[in-house]
Protein backbone atom coordinates (compact mmCIF):
# COMPACT_ATOMS: atom_id res chain seq x y z
CA UNK A 1 0.00 0.00 0.00
CA UNK A 2 3.10 2.08 0.56
CA UNK A 3 4.80 1.47 -2.34
CA UNK A 4 1.80 1.16 -4.37
CA UNK A 5 3.83 -1.66 -6.62
CA UNK A 6 2.48 -3.71 -9.99
CA UNK A 7 0.57 -6.93 -9.55
CA UNK A 8 3.52 -8.61 -10.38
CA UNK A 9 5.52 -7.01 -8.03
CA UNK A 10 3.07 -7.91 -5.41
CA UNK A 11 3.39 -11.63 -6.29
CA UNK A 12 7.24 -11.60 -6.13
CA UNK A 13 7.48 -9.64 -2.79
CA UNK A 14 4.56 -12.35 -1.36
CA UNK A 15 6.34 -15.00 -2.48
CA UNK A 16 9.82 -14.64 -1.27
CA UNK A 17 8.63 -13.16 2.06
CA UNK A 18 6.86 -15.97 2.83
CA UNK A 19 9.67 -18.46 2.11
CA UNK A 20 11.67 -16.18 4.31
CA UNK A 21 9.43 -16.37 6.85
CA UNK A 22 8.52 -20.38 6.60
CA UNK A 23 12.46 -21.28 5.85
CA UNK A 24 13.66 -19.37 9.33
CA UNK A 25 10.09 -20.82 11.38
CA UNK A 26 9.51 -17.02 12.14
CA UNK A 27 6.03 -15.44 12.15
CA UNK A 28 6.46 -11.79 12.16
CA UNK A 29 9.34 -9.79 10.59
CA UNK A 30 10.48 -8.01 13.67
CA UNK A 31 11.51 -11.75 14.48
CA UNK A 32 13.72 -12.17 11.42
CA UNK A 33 17.14 -11.83 12.01
CA UNK A 34 20.58 -11.48 10.38
CA UNK A 35 21.66 -15.03 10.52
CA UNK A 36 18.13 -15.98 9.49
CA UNK A 37 19.05 -13.59 6.44
CA UNK A 38 22.25 -15.40 5.52
CA UNK A 39 20.91 -18.70 6.42
CA UNK A 40 18.08 -18.09 3.68
CA UNK A 41 20.91 -16.59 1.07
CA UNK A 42 22.87 -19.67 1.80
CA UNK A 43 20.01 -22.10 1.05
CA UNK A 44 19.03 -20.26 -2.03
CA UNK A 45 22.91 -19.97 -3.50
CA UNK A 46 22.82 -24.34 -3.29
CA UNK A 47 20.54 -24.56 -5.94
CA UNK A 48 20.32 -21.11 -7.75
CA UNK A 49 22.70 -19.18 -9.16
CA UNK A 50 24.41 -16.26 -7.58
CA UNK A 51 22.44 -13.69 -10.10
CA UNK A 52 18.89 -14.71 -9.02
CA UNK A 53 19.49 -15.17 -5.49
CA UNK A 54 20.87 -11.34 -5.68
CA UNK A 55 17.73 -10.34 -7.27
CA UNK A 56 16.19 -11.97 -4.39
CA UNK A 57 17.91 -10.58 -1.88
CA UNK A 58 17.83 -6.96 -3.54
CA UNK A 59 13.89 -7.72 -3.29
CA UNK A 60 13.96 -8.35 0.11
CA UNK A 61 16.17 -5.67 1.18
CA UNK A 62 13.67 -2.86 -0.35
CA UNK A 63 10.89 -4.70 1.84
CA UNK A 64 12.80 -4.36 4.91
CA UNK A 65 13.94 -1.17 4.04
CA UNK A 66 10.54 0.04 4.05
CA UNK A 67 9.33 -1.79 7.16
CA UNK A 68 12.43 -0.19 8.63
CA UNK A 69 11.34 3.61 7.62
CA UNK A 70 7.97 2.83 9.34
CA UNK A 71 9.66 1.94 12.58
CA UNK A 72 8.19 -1.78 12.32
CA UNK A 73 11.88 -3.65 12.80
CA UNK A 74 14.86 -1.81 14.37
CA UNK A 75 17.16 -3.41 11.69
CA UNK A 76 16.95 -3.74 7.82
CA UNK A 77 18.89 -7.86 8.06
CA UNK A 78 19.18 -7.80 4.82
CA UNK A 79 21.29 -4.89 4.77
CA UNK A 80 24.06 -4.55 2.03
CA UNK A 81 23.90 -8.27 1.43
CA UNK A 82 24.27 -8.72 -1.62
CA UNK A 83 28.13 -7.49 -1.74
CA UNK A 84 28.33 -11.52 0.05
CA UNK A 85 27.16 -12.76 -3.44
CA UNK A 86 29.74 -13.08 -6.15
CA UNK A 87 27.90 -13.26 -9.73
CA UNK A 88 29.96 -13.67 -12.66
CA UNK A 89 29.73 -10.83 -15.08
CA UNK A 90 28.05 -11.91 -18.35
CA UNK A 91 29.02 -10.47 -21.47
CA UNK A 92 26.01 -9.73 -23.86
CA UNK A 93 26.53 -11.13 -27.38
CA UNK A 94 24.74 -9.23 -29.97
CA UNK A 95 21.44 -11.32 -31.01
CA UNK A 96 20.70 -10.45 -34.66
CA UNK A 97 16.88 -10.66 -36.38
CA UNK A 98 18.47 -12.04 -39.56
CA UNK A 99 17.10 -15.53 -39.05
CA UNK A 100 13.72 -14.40 -36.88
CA UNK A 101 13.14 -11.78 -39.55
CA UNK A 102 12.79 -15.10 -42.02
CA UNK A 103 11.00 -17.64 -39.82
CA UNK A 104 8.17 -15.24 -37.24
CA UNK A 105 5.43 -16.46 -39.37
CA UNK A 106 6.48 -19.87 -37.81
CA UNK A 107 4.92 -18.45 -33.98
CA UNK A 108 1.58 -19.05 -33.85
CA UNK A 109 -0.97 -16.80 -35.47
CA UNK A 110 -2.12 -15.15 -32.33
CA UNK A 111 1.63 -14.02 -31.86
CA UNK A 112 1.92 -12.23 -35.13
CA UNK A 113 1.20 -9.02 -34.00
CA UNK A 114 2.47 -8.94 -30.86
CA UNK A 115 6.31 -9.68 -32.78
CA UNK A 116 5.44 -6.86 -34.93
CA UNK A 117 5.06 -4.11 -32.50
CA UNK A 118 7.59 -5.83 -30.52
CA UNK A 119 10.43 -5.83 -33.71
CA UNK A 120 9.77 -2.26 -34.68
CA UNK A 121 8.77 -0.28 -31.35
CA UNK A 122 11.94 -1.81 -28.94
CA UNK A 123 8.94 -1.86 -26.46
CA UNK A 124 9.36 -4.46 -23.35
CA UNK A 125 6.87 -7.43 -24.30
CA UNK A 126 4.77 -6.93 -20.75
CA UNK A 127 4.36 -3.20 -21.55
CA UNK A 128 3.32 -4.16 -25.34
CA UNK A 129 1.42 -7.46 -24.02
CA UNK A 130 -0.64 -4.99 -22.12
CA UNK A 131 -1.61 -2.44 -24.86
CA UNK A 132 -5.48 -1.63 -25.61
CA UNK A 133 -6.28 -0.98 -28.95
CA UNK A 134 -7.52 2.59 -27.85
CA UNK A 135 -3.78 2.80 -27.34
CA UNK A 136 -3.11 3.00 -30.68
CA UNK A 137 -3.10 6.21 -32.59
CA UNK A 138 -3.23 6.14 -35.87
CA UNK A 139 -4.00 9.38 -37.21
CA UNK A 140 -0.79 10.53 -34.93
CA UNK A 141 0.63 7.75 -35.56
CA UNK A 142 1.81 6.83 -32.12
CA UNK A 143 1.23 4.36 -29.16
CA UNK A 144 0.51 5.52 -26.08
CA UNK A 145 1.98 3.49 -22.95
CA UNK A 146 0.08 4.02 -20.03
CA UNK A 147 -0.79 2.72 -16.54
CA UNK A 148 -4.40 0.91 -16.69
CA UNK A 149 -6.61 -1.86 -13.91
CA UNK A 150 -4.18 -4.68 -15.18
CA UNK A 151 -1.01 -3.50 -16.48
CA UNK A 152 0.96 -1.09 -13.97
CA UNK A 153 3.83 0.68 -15.45
CA UNK A 154 7.33 0.38 -13.55
CA UNK A 155 7.47 4.18 -13.41
CA UNK A 156 6.95 7.44 -14.70
CA UNK A 157 9.28 7.03 -17.45
CA UNK A 158 7.44 3.75 -18.67
CA UNK A 159 4.29 5.72 -19.33
CA UNK A 160 5.51 7.57 -22.94
CA UNK A 161 4.18 8.22 -25.75
CA UNK A 162 6.16 6.78 -29.13
CA UNK A 163 5.76 6.80 -32.81
CA UNK A 164 5.19 4.19 -34.80
CA UNK A 165 7.52 2.78 -36.89
CA UNK A 166 6.34 3.02 -41.00
CA UNK A 167 7.06 -0.79 -41.29
CA UNK A 168 4.66 -1.15 -38.57
CA UNK A 169 2.51 1.43 -39.28
CA UNK A 170 0.37 -0.73 -42.18
CA UNK A 171 -0.03 -3.66 -39.98
CA UNK A 172 -1.85 -1.80 -37.67
CA UNK A 173 -3.84 0.01 -40.28
CA UNK A 174 -4.53 -3.40 -41.57
CA UNK A 175 -6.09 -5.24 -38.01
CA UNK A 176 -8.43 -1.97 -37.79
CA UNK A 177 -9.89 -3.08 -41.49
CA UNK A 178 -10.02 -6.93 -40.72
CA UNK A 179 -10.96 -6.44 -37.09
CA UNK A 180 -13.98 -4.83 -34.39
CA UNK A 181 -10.59 -3.54 -32.52
CA UNK A 182 -11.38 -2.86 -28.92
CA UNK A 183 -10.46 -3.49 -25.50
CA UNK A 184 -7.25 -5.26 -24.75
CA UNK A 185 -5.13 -6.57 -27.98
CA UNK A 186 -3.87 -9.63 -26.67
CA UNK A 187 -5.98 -10.49 -23.66
CA UNK A 188 -4.46 -13.77 -23.67
CA UNK A 189 -1.02 -12.77 -22.34
CA UNK A 190 -2.03 -12.09 -19.02
CA UNK A 191 -1.79 -14.23 -16.25
CA UNK A 192 -4.00 -12.95 -13.32
CA UNK A 193 -2.85 -15.49 -10.96
CA UNK A 194 1.03 -14.45 -10.97
CA UNK A 195 -0.16 -10.31 -12.14
CA UNK A 196 2.33 -10.43 -15.57
CA UNK A 197 1.87 -9.89 -19.05
CA UNK A 198 3.58 -12.55 -22.01
CA UNK A 199 5.12 -15.00 -19.77
CA UNK A 200 6.11 -18.28 -21.24
CA UNK A 201 5.78 -17.22 -24.75
CA UNK A 202 8.21 -20.00 -25.88
CA UNK A 203 9.35 -17.97 -28.78
CA UNK A 204 12.80 -19.60 -28.43
CA UNK A 205 11.39 -22.93 -30.25
CA UNK A 206 9.77 -21.43 -32.93
CA UNK A 207 12.40 -19.10 -34.15
CA UNK A 208 15.19 -19.47 -32.13
CA UNK A 209 15.09 -15.65 -29.99
CA UNK A 210 13.19 -14.77 -26.67
CA UNK A 211 10.92 -11.97 -27.36
CA UNK A 212 13.24 -9.57 -25.23
CA UNK A 213 15.60 -10.81 -28.36
CA UNK A 214 13.68 -7.44 -30.12
CA UNK A 215 13.91 -4.84 -27.82
CA UNK A 216 18.02 -6.11 -27.67
CA UNK A 217 18.46 -5.51 -31.11
CA UNK A 218 16.65 -2.14 -31.09
CA UNK A 219 19.10 -0.75 -28.36
CA UNK A 220 22.32 -2.09 -30.65
CA UNK A 221 21.08 -0.74 -33.70
CA UNK A 222 19.87 2.72 -32.71
CA UNK A 223 23.77 2.95 -30.26
CA UNK A 224 25.39 1.66 -33.75
CA UNK A 225 23.49 4.53 -36.04
CA UNK A 226 25.29 6.90 -33.46
CA UNK A 227 21.39 7.63 -32.18
CA UNK A 228 21.50 9.54 -28.99
CA UNK A 229 21.02 8.22 -25.89
CA UNK A 230 18.79 10.53 -24.22
CA UNK A 231 16.54 9.73 -27.40
CA UNK A 232 16.98 5.61 -27.29
CA UNK A 233 16.41 6.17 -23.07
CA UNK A 234 12.79 8.16 -23.89
CA UNK A 235 12.22 5.41 -26.18
CA UNK A 236 12.60 2.56 -24.14
CA UNK A 237 11.15 4.22 -21.24
CA UNK A 238 13.99 4.27 -19.56
CA UNK A 239 15.30 6.03 -16.06
CA UNK A 240 17.57 8.95 -16.71
CA UNK A 241 20.89 7.76 -15.59
CA UNK A 242 22.36 11.06 -14.51
CA UNK A 243 20.68 14.44 -12.99
CA UNK A 244 21.24 16.12 -16.33
CA UNK A 245 19.29 13.45 -18.09
CA UNK A 246 16.55 14.16 -16.42
CA UNK A 247 16.49 18.06 -17.68
CA UNK A 248 14.64 18.85 -20.90
CA UNK A 249 13.10 16.33 -22.79
CA UNK A 250 12.63 14.72 -26.82
CA UNK A 251 10.17 15.95 -29.05
CA UNK A 252 8.36 13.36 -31.20
CA UNK A 253 9.92 14.33 -34.51
CA UNK A 254 13.26 13.64 -32.82
CA UNK A 255 12.15 10.19 -31.92
CA UNK A 256 10.50 9.49 -35.24
CA UNK A 257 13.64 10.34 -37.04
CA UNK A 258 15.68 7.95 -34.14
CA UNK A 259 13.30 5.03 -34.73
CA UNK A 260 13.29 5.31 -38.79
CA UNK A 261 17.38 3.91 -38.13
CA UNK A 262 15.93 0.73 -36.50
CA UNK A 263 16.26 -1.95 -39.41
Amino acid sequence: LLKDPAPGTVFEWTRYLTKLMEHSSREHIEQVTREDALAWSAEELSRCQASTVKNRLRLLNGLFGVALEEGWVQTNPFNDLTKRVKAKTKVKKVVLLDQADQTWPKLPQYHHLLWHILRWSGAHASEVGGLRWEDIDLQEEVIHFKSHETRALKNAFRRRTVPIHSRLLPILRQEHIDEKCEGLMFPWAYNAERGRWCEGLHWQRYIGISPKATRDWAATCLRSKDINEMVIGKLFGHSPKTVTGRYGSVDMETMRRALDHLT
